[in-house]
């Protein structure tokens, strides 16, 4: 698994940091991680494309789904059933938005990994024949920020970030005002959990970036920019409505 890891995540992505750093006219690390993070998330954009759209019409069958989990509480079989019957009816992958998650969290690990390796000398990277080795590297962003060391201003512009884009979920994820009486305190605990969530994201992040070299929340700045740029695209372009089902899926 390792061994997998490195040939088809690490080593890639080492070999186009390099080749970003060394055919950019400016030689600058921070630069090469932004455009390394703008290639990846473009590479990514299909999937986190539909996460996101998957996530806004789970949104919008929640009274269905919290319906349906209401009815047949008592019956985990028969509300499994019902519930997938309800995706299939909205053709909603419930799934689709973890593979996201789960990719951009390897390739955070890889990338940090990738420029740890690549701040602690060029040495021993393992390049490919057609990779140059650059020799040195510069790791002052913009001849301000050493993204070898931690930077504040860095790791809470990702914070502030992270708190837009948890607003900006939130505000699309919020429940309707009107909601039947067996449902109130689940949508209270899961209203409840998403604004602590809002703000305990920002601060975790805050955290870590402060911890880290300037690297990891350079890095987060940008994906998370990317992220809101797709949240407001969504936003303004609504999808189109999926068929209602001929038949009420919770009879």
């Amino acid at each position: 698994m390792s061994y997998l890891y490195h040939t088809l995540i690490a080593q890639p992505i080492i070999n186009l940091m390099v080749m970003l750093y060394n055919y950019f006219p400016i030689k600058d690390l921070g630069i090469t991680i932004i455009l390394l993070t703008i290639f990846i998330r473009l590479i990514l954009l299909p999937l986190s494309y539909k996460a996101a759209r998957t996530q806004k019409e789970l949104t919008k069958i929640q009274p269905e789904l919290k319906e349906i989990q209401q009815k047949y509480k008592d019956n985990r079989e028969e509300q499994a059933k019902r519930l997938m019957e309800l995706y299939k009816t909205h053709r909603i992958n419930p799934l689709s938005g973890i593979l996201p998650m789960i990719i951009q969290l390897i390739i955070l690990i890889a990338l940090y990994r990738s420029f740890m390796t690549l701040i602690k000398g060029t040495e021993n990277l393992a390049l490919y024949s057609f990779v140059q080795n650059p020799g040195t590297v510069n790791s002052m962003f913009l001849g301000l920020v050493d993204l070898t060391k931690a930077s504040a201003p860095l790791a809470i512009g990702a914070g502030i970030l992270q708190f837009i884009l948890s607003k900006m979920m939130m505000a699309k994820n919020k429940p309707a005002k009107k909601q039947a009486p067996n449902q109130g305190s689940m949508a209270n605990f899961g209203s409840a959990m998403g604004t602590q969530m809002t703000y305990v994201l920002p601060a975790l992040t805050i955290l870590m970036g402060w911890s880290f070299p300037a690297g990891l929340p350079l890095y987060w700045m940008i994906t998370t920019l990317f992220s809101i740029g797709e949240q407001y695209w969504i936003k303004r372009h609504p999808t189109k409505q999926n068929p209602q089902p001929t038949q009420n899926s919770t009879s």
